[in-house]
This record gives structure tokens, C-alpha cells and sequence, in this order.
């Protein structure tokens, strides 16, 4: 019944937040499908075919076609008011008349009584959509999730495999050598994480502008992982604020999200635990700028010693205030890694849950 109260019912209750985690989960799942299926589609061809699945007038439209408008509360009860559910209508008084000898030789389908009493925006319909997803996550967990989103938006999710390309031995070699160069079991000991599959790990820090790495077999640029981490993250901070705090108001609820994955937030804290010192790069440019956001902090040991995580996390967030600019390639280094992880450990949303929060 939450799902289906719209905010402008003024009920005790309606679809907001459940609205707020079902898409937050219908991205996250399109995503996870999408990087998998299309393997050889760069970040900008995934983005734009999630866009077209995951927009209002997609969901709109689907909705449609499952009847949803009937159900939806988008109006308040007054009991002081004669009121009839959605898609039904009070009878005329002569309508009324001799209808028991009219129920006797009715032969007619209810759908074509029915007249429609209320007018519902595109969106509201799109949010019920999202809203009845969130529901079904709540109350019946993934699996059944997945079901909802491949049966009414024709998107296989949930049980698809991920072929790892077994790599020659010169591969292998190669990825050891750059592994072993750059110290990543350093970057590794930062994260919490170690890599089954290094090569992950390697196409998670390189940049597009990078070309050295990939003369090992199966090392790419870090965008598709970029697009899947996005997904990803956005989905633990949600769920996590919904089910830390069940009453919050949804526009907190929003601006909290919003405030936390906000590109500079992710590479504030690239910065401040060291990953950027890792990333593979060839732009003078982005140099430029890592450059200039390092003299915020000095990065000698004493500063190091000095100053705790939260208070480097600080210094980078008030560096924003002063107008220093602060590069969004190394926020969409922060969504690779967690892409990476996420694909390497086997799809566990809970691994990567614990690293994050």
C-alpha cells in the first residue's frame, strides 16, 4: 500500500523512500547486467542504454501496460466526503433503477465499466514503478527483485556469468611486472583488498590517456569499471541510510546521497587515503591539477603523522569553498576500484558493503 500512496495523498505514509532505494537498486542491477553482457561496449554506449531503460517515460510506459494507474492512492481520504476507490464511479439514481433485473443478463467485462477518477503525471506512475520495486527488495529480498525487473522491463539480471579470459603466460608475465613495478600490494594493504585477478586491478587505475599498460592482454582504461562502481555505490549509501535511519525525510534523504557521491567527495578521499599516488596517467593537464590540490596538504611525513584521516578529508572538502579545482577523473578512480573489487570478489554486494562503509 506504500508503494502505491502517492506524497500528495497527505496520508500517513507514501512511496518516497521506497521509490528512492527501488531505483536506486533498478540502476544498480541494469549496470551489473549491462557490463556483463556487453563486454565490448565502451562507458558511454553503456550509460546511454541504461539511461533509456532506467528513464521515467520507460517505466512510465510499463506501467501502463501492468494497469498500474487503478491502484494508485494519489488522492486523500476525506471521510466527510463520498469517496469511491480509484477506477471506480458513484452510479446515477437511474442507473440504479431495476438493476437487480439488469444484473441477470449483464454480459459485459468489468474493464469496460470502469471510469477512471483521478489524473496521475507520467512520473507519478514511473515513481510507483520504482516504488513497488523497492518493496519487493525489502520484503522479499534480491532474487525475487531481479525476477520484477527482468518480467515487466525484459532485462535479464541477477544470474549471469562472467567468463575471465585465461591469459597466455607472456600476459601473465606482463601484469606481474606492472603489479610488482607500481607496488600495488601497497595500494591493496590501503584498500582492505587483495586481487584474485590483478588484471582488474590494473585497468581499474588506468586512464584513458595511458597506453603502456596495455600491451598486457586484457588491461583496458578504467571507464566500464567507472560505470559499474557508480552503480554500485550509489546503491550501498542508499540502502544504507534507509535502513540506518527508516525516518528520514526523503529530501534529507536525497541531499545526504547527493552530498556523499558527489564527484569531489570521492576524489577528496582518493586523495587523502593515497590512491591517486597509483593511478596511471599521461595528461599534463590532470598532472596539473593533482598537482596543485597537493600543495592544500603538504604530503611530507611530519603533515602525515600530524594530521588524521577526517582532518585530511576536511582539508580537502574546504579546499572546494576556496575555489580550487578538484580533477573528476580522480572521483571516477574511487568508482573504478569499487568496480573492480565488486567483479573480483564474485558479485558480493556485502564485500564491498564492508569495505565502504
Amino acid at each position: 500500500l506504500k508503494a502505491l500512496t502517492l506524497a500528495r495523498a497527505n496520508d500517513d505514509f507514501n512511496l518516497e523512500t521506497l521509490e528512492f532505494l527501488g531505483g536506486s537498486y533498478l540502476k544498480y542491477a541494469v549496470s551489473i547486467s549491462f557490463f556483463l553482457s556487453y563486454s565490448k561496449f565502451h562507458e558511454g554506449q553503456l550509460s546511454s542504454l541504461k539511461s533509456k531503460i532506467v528513464s521515467n517515460e520507460n517505466l512510465y510506459q510499463i506501467g501502463i501496460k501492468m494497469g498500474l494507474p487503478g491502484y494508485i492512492i494519489g488522492h486523500n481520504v476525506d471521510q466527510n466526503d463520498i469517496w469511491v476507490p480509484p477506477g471506480f464511479s458513484i452510479a446515477k439514481k437511474s442507473d440504479s433503477i431495476g438493476l437487480e433485473e439488469q444484473l441477470s443478463t449483464l454480459n459485459l467485462s468489468m474493464t469496460s465499466r470502469v471510469h477512471p477518477t483521478q489524473k496521475l503525471k507520467n512520473k507519478c506512475i514511473a515513481d510507483v514503478m520504482e516504488a513497488l520495486l523497492g518493496g519487493i527488495l525489502l520484503e522479499l529480498g534480491e532474487n525475487s527483485a531481479n525476477n520484477f525487473i527482468t518480467n515487466n522491463l525484459g532485462i535479464k539480471v541477477g544470474r549471469l556469468s562472467h567468463n575471465i579470459a585465461k591469459l597466455d603466460d607472456d600476459a601473465r608475465k606482463e601484469i606481474s611486472k606492472i603489479y610488482n613495478a607500481h607496488n600495488l600490494k601497497d595500494l591493496e594493504a590501503v584498500l582492505g583488498y587483495s586481487f584474485k585477478d590483478r588484471k582488474l586491478l590494473i585497468s581499474a587505475l588506468t586512464h584513458a590517456t595511458y597506453n603502456h599498460n596495455r600491451i598486457a592482454e586484457g588491461v583496458e582504461c578504467y571507464q566500464r569499471l567507472e560505470f559499474l562502481g557508480d552503480a554500485i555505490l550509489q546503491y550501498i549509501v542508499v540502502r544504507h541510510c534507509y535502513h540506518a535511519n527508516n525516518n528520514y525525510k526523503p529530501a534529507d534523504l536525497h541531499d545526504f546521497v547527493e552530498a556523499s557521491l558527489q564527484n569531489e567527495s570521492l576524489a577528496a578521499m582518493t586523495m587523502v587515503y593515497g590512491i591517486h599516488k597509483y593511478f596511471f596517467y599521461n595528461s599534463p593537464s590532470l598532472f596539473s591539477q593533482i598537482n596543485q590540490l597537493l600543495q592544500i596538504v603538504d604530503t611530507n611525513e611530519e603533515c602525515e603523522q600530524r594530521l588524521s584521516t577526517e582532518e585530511k578529508a576536511l582539508v580537502y572538502s574546504n579546499s572546494l569553498k576556496d575555489g580550487v579545482m578538484i580533477p573528476k577523473p580522480l572521483g571516477d578512480l574511487f568508482e573504478s576500484l569499487i568496480g573492480a573489487i565488486f567483479i573480483d570478489c564474485g558479485r558480493s554486494i556485502e564485500v564491498v558493503n564492508d569495505l565502504v562503509l
